[in-house]
């Protein structure tokens, strides 16, 4: 009885590796071949090329568009002041993105508003150059 379950298992093993194998061999044959990722930068995608590139005909095209992660500027006078301004507020600025904007945030609640512009420095990210481009548009007064 046991030579019996164990050919009956072995013969079952045997036919699930053959189909596996069927498979495999089918799948290759009709996976229309390779396929190429395209992408283009936000300021090349506006521009429309003058002539589309020649792709082989196994390949297939896939096209990402890209789109830009910056806030426009405001329209607001004056420098920014850093101890009101919203995380899209400082993100107008140059080299701050969501993350650095929110720690800039992050770090006035924990110590209380900014009392001078160059205490940027002690928030995590913010270094002596990104401090110096931001020197002349943020402010701490009202």
């Amino acid at each position: 009885m046991k030579q019996i379950k164990a050919s009956a298992v072995l013969v079952i093993m045997v036919l699930l590796f053959a189909a596996f194998c069927i498979g495999m061999y089918f799948g290759k044959q009709n996976s229309g071949g390779d396929f190429r990722i395209v992408t283009a930068r936000a300021s090349q995608a506006t521009q429309m090329p003058t002539r589309q590139p020649e792709i082989p005909m196994n390949t297939r095209k896939v096209e990402i568009a890209t789109v830009p992660t910056t806030v426009p500027p405001t329209t607001q006078p004056g420098p920014l002041n850093i101890n009101t301004a919203t995380v899209e507020q400082l993100m107008t600025l140059p080299n701050i993105g969501p993350t650095l904007a929110q720690r800039i945030i992050d770090y006035r609640t924990v110590n209380g508003p900014f009392q001078s512009v160059k205490e940027l420095d002690m928030v995590e990210g913010i270094g002596e150059k990104t401090l110096e481009e931001l020197l002349e548009l943020v402010t701490v007064e009202e």
